[in-house]
């Protein structure tokens, strides 16, 4: 009789700790599927996303040549104006001697300002 007691709470007991463990792994894996679930569909609006603006998206190379145009054309306008602001100086250096032709040479050098930088 005495081990019919120790055998029922011993089989009781392991019932209990065998529902209580059964009970986590129920809820552990019920966080892990959902969060499986989140992710795939994370993953199907990304791979929309991507090919979204993979559609969309020009070619890279007609993006790059017209960036080159525009730096070349750029570069070359750049050099034209160095060029011609040098020579205007130059102009004005050979006709220091005479003040009317100073003024006149001003003049033309002013003109290379941009717009914004002329006086009204």
């Amino acid at each position: 009789m005495r081990y019919d007691i120790i055998a029922f709470i011993l089989i009781g007991f392991i019932a209990l700790v065998s529902t209580g463990f059964a009970s986590f792994l129920f809820f552990k894996n019920r966080r892990m599927v959902k969060t499986i679930i989140e992710l795939h569909v994370q993953r199907g609006a990304l791979e929309d996303l991507i090919s979204l603006h993979a559609t969309r998206q020009d070619s890279p190379s007609e993006q790059g040549d017209g960036f080159i145009k525009f730096l070349s054309d750029s570069r070359e306008w750049a050099f034209n104006y160095i060029d011609n602001v040098q020579n205007t100086i130059l102009v004005l250096k050979e006709k220091y001697d005479n003040k009317k032709a100073i003024d006149e040479s001003l003049k033309e050098l002013f003109k290379m300002l941009p717009d914004n930088n002329k006086e009204k």
